[in-house]
This record gives structure tokens, sequence and C-alpha cells, in this order.
């Protein structure tokens, strides 16, 4: 993701790109901007010197434990134009059980969902089979699937976790760019590749294009919800096939897999050009990413390598 997005923004003719890089690891050869090595101890005081030479920045990382949230407030110190969502936003959009609050008093269509502590013992205001996942989770990391009442026992989880209905369909994702009103223009809609082994969720990439409609109004509406989101956002949501509607599951407020697939779909630049006038205030188009939707479906696994085909094309079913 991270190399994908440096190159497309590399691409403009107009920009000069800086990526920030661990130390311990080597750049990619025939990379097309300048990359700076952080070592331990370091990022806060070397990001926030490269933000400030810097007309836009961009944190890349997942929400869990706040870490992108913490990125965001550093960034948020600086001049420079963010082009991702606020920290508050990334903190409320992070916290599940906080954010399936909002779904229902915004009346979107969402999971039953409570909070629970894996060795409390609660029985589930709700019927049905049901999902574990952490309150502040990314990647289906710590996910669990039950088919009774509730006997998740996850050894090594202590705090408390977020307890859902399942819904069976197709798992999905809606990629919006958000401009600084909170307007939102929809890039694609794909599909999830996730499985169910052992009682555990697994995602494993997923692929670009599904049918656009499947972003239905209740995706559209949840993905305003949440006041501060700006830049690239995904709404995760199961479509059902058989009765032509969405059930919204989450909010990701920062860049997605979906990206690797997106900036080769569209090709060079055309994503990075589009953000930064979405975050300028200055994009207008609904349309400009109806191209996407009449080429063949590309896919991706969790490292962001390409493929032509996809396994996720149907409901997920436990194993």
């Amino acid at each position: 993701m991270r190399a994908a997005l440096a190159r497309d923004f590399a691409a403009l003719p107009d920009f000069d790109v800086v990526a920030t890089i661990d130390a311990r690891f080597r750049e990619e050869p025939g990379v097309t901007w300048s990359t700076v090595a952080i070592g331990p101890g370091e990022e806060k005081s070397r990001l926030l010197a490269i933000a400030r030479d810097s007309d836009y920045t961009l944190a890349i990382a997942p929400e869990t434990g706040g870490i992108l949230a913490e990125r965001a407030l550093w960034l948020d110190s600086t001049p420079t134009r963010s082009l991702g969502s606020s920290a508050s936003s990334i903190a409320v959009a992070g916290d599940k059980g906080r954010l399936a609050t909002m779904f229902k008093a915004a009346g979107i269509r969402a999971p039953r969902t409570t909070i629970v502590h894996p060795y409390a013992g609660q029985t589930p205001p709700f019927d049905g089979p049901t999902v574990l996942k952490p309150i502040d989770g990314a990647g289906c990391t710590d996910t669990f699937y039950s088919n009774t009442h509730y006997h998740h026992r996850p050894v090594h989880l202590t705090r408390h976790m977020v307890l859902q209905q399942y819904v069976r369909g197709i798992p999905s994702s809606a990629c919006f760019l958000l401009d600084a009103s909170g307007r939102a223009n929809l890039i694609a809609v794909g599909r999830q590749d996730v499985v169910i082994t052992n009682g555990r969720f697994s995602y494993r990439g997923g692929s670009i294009p599904a049918p656009r409609n499947r972003a239905d109004d209740q995706v559209r509406a949840a993905v305003g919800i949440v006041p501060g989101l700006r830049g690239f956002v995904g709404v995760d949501f199961i479509w059902n096939e058989h009765e032509d509607r969405s059930t919204v599951i989450e909010i990701n407020p920062r860049p997605t897999t979906s990206v690797v697939a997106l900036t080769r779909l569209l090709g060079p630049g055309k994503l990075a050009r589009a953000w930064i006038e979405a975050c300028d205030n200055a994009f207008t188009s609904d349309d400009a990413f109806d191209q996407i939707d009449d080429q063949p479906e590309l896919a991706f696994d969790t490292n962001g390598r390409l493929h032509s085909s996809c396994s996720s094309r149907s409901t997920i079913t436990p194993s």
C-alpha cells in the first residue's frame, strides 16, 4: 500500500514525494521518490520535520491501539495539509462499539452489537451465530465466529470486545474520497476475500470492481456520520444478493489495501490527483471513477500483490 501510493503521487509532474521507512528495511529498487530512514525513537521528530517542509502529508497506519490517531494528531500540529482524516474522527471510527451506537441512532442497517468481556459469560441480547472482535481491530485480527449463544474463550484476550450478530452475505467494501467539508465521492466497490476456519476469521485481500450499485443508500449514509473524515475512507459492508441490500459493518478512516488495485485500474497519478483535489475542496465530478467499472476484475492479497482472479465470490461460510 505504501509503495503503491508513493508511486501514484510521484507520477504527478508537479510533486516531489518523500516517504519514510523503518531503518531496519531497505527501499525497493527503482523507486521514483525520496526515502527517509527512521530509527528507534526518531519517528515523531523526523515525521514532524518532514511535514513542516511539505505541502501535503499522508499517514498510513492501522487504527488499532490508537496508532493512526496519534500520528494524525502529530500532523494536526503542523501547517501542512493532511490528506487523511482528523485525529478525532479516526478515534471515533476506530471504536466499533461507539460506531455501532451511531449507526443505530442514524437508522443505518448494521448488525446488532454489544460490548462484552471474553470471560464474563454474558448472554448476548440477540439470537443466532455471533462475531467477536476487538473494539479497535483491523484486518480480521483476533476475530472469532460462534454458531452458538456465546462460547468464545480466546485465551490470550483479556480486554473488552465487540460482540455482533453474524450477517451472511458477500463481504464487500466501498472506497470513497471525502473532501474537507465531508462530501463523499464514490471511487469503487470491491469484494473482500474473507474466510472462517476453525471459528476464526481471516482476511486474504479482495478484488475490484464489484457492481457500483451495491454502495446503496445505507453505505453512502454511513460514510457521512463521523465528522472530520477526509481523504480516502473505506466502508465495509455485507451484501445480500437475494434481497439486494447492504448491512454496514464498519468504517475504515484511512487508505485500505484496495488502493493497490485502484492505482493500477485508474492509471498513474489519477487517484493521487483526485485525492488532492478532494482535500482542497476542488473535486467536482461524481463520475470521475466510472471507468473502473468497465475493467476486468483485479484482485490483490494482503501484501498488495496483484493477480487476475479472487476467491471472494460467494458468502463466507464457516468450516
